[in-house]
């Protein structure tokens, strides 16, 4: 009985600091999947990667697919993948995660604004249906939202947030321009893009 007590008096329970900083890794985690919440549906199950992706993504697809496996690691006779995730990938590589992406799979990209054009056309060449393009704002790495790019009404929402002293005026004005013009996509430092594998 008396070791009992000796232990319960040495317990120190977890500081304050270490809890808050456990939960905000988890929250931190969790945003950067956030996107799956775009996909047709949210469990991501079996996951097809390519290198090299962001360490935040990478340590949030680890913790929250089924099956998490690298495109080079993987053969020919692989049990096809329900979401393929890669960040501005080469044709090649994106010829590689269709490989290995079942019928009706989904593809998740990350890229920037000015390669945005040629990933779309890369993906429709491959035959994938229903791209949709997203802007992660303020960075993929601390997203706080993600607006559709091709909801202008979402995008307008979104831009008139952002009006917070002059400075913040005159940028949400040109970004309004630039949308009215149609070119808004190119200029945004992080957009995302899901499309889906034709069966």
């Amino acid at each position: 009985m008396r070791d009992l007590d000796a232990v319960a008096t040495r317990y120190v329970p977890p500081s304050p600091s270490i809890h808050t900083q456990c939960v905000a890794e988890s929250f931190h985690a969790v945003r950067n999947v956030d996107w799956r919440f775009l996909l047709p549906s949210p469990r991501l199950g079996r996951v097809v990667i390519a290198e090299p992706l962001r360490s935040g993504l990478r340590a949030a697809l680890h913790r929250f697919s089924t099956t998490l496996v690298g495109v080079r690691a993987v053969g020919r006779n692989v049990v096809p993948c329900d979401v393929a995730v890669a960040c501005d990938p080469s044709e090649s590589v994106l010829l590689a995660l269709t490989e290995h992406l079942r019928a009706d799979g989904t593809i998740y990209i990350e890229t920037q604004g000015d390669a945005l054009r040629e990933q779309l056309k890369v993906l429709s060449h491959l035959g994938y249906r229903e791209p949709t393009t997203y802007w992660h704002w303020p960075s993929f790495e601390k997203c706080e939202e993600i607006v559709p790019l091709n909801d202008p009404i979402a995008v307008a929402h979104s831009l008139a947030r952002r009006q917070t002293g002059r400075s913040a005026w005159i940028k949400v004005e040109f970004c309004r321009l630039l949308h009215a013009l149609g070119i808004l996509p190119r200029f945004l430092p992080c957009v995302g893009i899901t499309a889906v594998r034709s069966s």
